[in-house]
């Protein structure tokens, strides 16, 4: 099957904005938007990801399947880590192996540019995992298999979308050597996450991602979490999750794994923050804070001002009536 979404080149100006901030050949080189039928924005990608597009629209779908499907830096990681768990009887020991070799993470063949013979091999070790899978994805339900909602569990993550631009700016920092960032955060927050001029497409994929969700909110294999949500009772996340995934785990297993992943713990144990590569920046962490409200720390008083007109305007374009939502996205 084809995908019905189509691909548009960056402008001009554009293009010079992005040429600006990045530097190198990493995934933020040679960006081209995705657009729904309509002509609807939903992510932004590089150019490498053309030619791998049937791989995810394609891949093969198992019911016991669970997916984490979030925008970056929303607390995915920290979900797929604990969704695994629970699927896989609370093995806390096995936190230390590393999780996308337990845990998949599909984006990860076009974030490292693979030509389209080791995108192919990838995905065939995905195929070859035993059951069940915790699958975890960025990218829009528009870009995955067709039949991935009624076919599996799925749990979307969301947080208010000024922290979301904190942590992907550190991310990058953190990442300098692939990612190519060379910007400090004031023009990060104010030429690139809001324009979507960086892979994954910052703010706009945020909102096309919260519309995503949204628009699927009652089906019976949806559930939509929130960051700051899951901080403040991080057992009542577990048994939320534990319930819609319909796994059985006992009550100290409850108990155990919401002491490990407290942040401060799973920071402390987690396969992410151990680079094997030497690609980060020193001293840096992919488990970073957590701190919900970190924003503040970072905007001053006029780029709030301003971020929160454009939070209204992008939110208003969702078509999402409920204001309880808006008032998470900004929190």
């Amino acid at each position: 099957m084809e995908p019905n979404y189509k691909f548009q080149a960056l402008g001009e100006d554009e293009e010079k904005i992005v040429k600006k901030h990045f530097k190198g050949d990493g995934p933020n080189k040679h960006l081209v938007n995705i657009v729904d039928e309509n002509g609807d924005y939903l992510v932004t990608v590089n150019e490498k990801f053309k030619e791998l597009k049937h791989l995810f629209y394609n891949m093969k779908l198992r019911e016991d399947d669970v997916w984490i499907i979030t925008s970056p830096k929303c607390g995915t990681t920290w979900t797929q880590e604990t969704t695994w768990h629970i699927m896989n009887n609370v093995q806390l020991e096995r936190t230390q192996e590393p999780l996308f070799t337990r845990s998949p993470f599909l984006d990860m063949v076009a974030i490292m540019g693979m030509d389209l013979e080791k995108a192919e091999e990838m995905f065939k070790k995905f195929d070859d995992l035993p059951s069940p899978r915790t699958i975890k994805s960025h990218f829009p339900l528009q870009l995955l298999p067709p039949k991935l909602l009624d076919t599996c569990k799925v749990i979307f993550v969301n947080r208010n979308v000024k922290d979301a631009c904190v942590s992907m700016f550190h991310h990058f920092q953190l990442m300098t050597a692939h990612m190519g960032l060379e910007s400090e955060f004031e023009d990060f927050a104010k030429e690139i996450y809001p324009t979507g001029l960086c892979y994954n497409g910052g703010g706009p994929a945020y909102f096309s991602m919260l519309k995503c969700q949204y628009d699927n909110i009652g089906h019976p294999n949806v559930l939509i979490l929130w960051y700051e949500n899951m901080k403040k009772d991080q057992r009542g996340m577990v048994v939320e999750i534990k319930n819609h995934i319909k796994y059985d785990i006992s009550e100290k297993q409850i108990d155990e794994l919401t002491e490990f992943m407290k942040f401060e713990n799973y920071q402390k144990s987690s396969s992410m923050n151990k680079d094997k590569e030497g690609n980060w920046k020193k001293g840096g962490q992919f488990i970073r804070k957590g701190i919900v409200g970190d924003w503040r720390n970072h905007f001053g008083e006029q780029s709030a001002k301003d971020w929160d007109a454009w939070i209204i305007e992008q939110f208003n374009k969702t078509g999402i009536q409920d204001k309880e939502v808006l008032d998470m996205v900004r929190i």
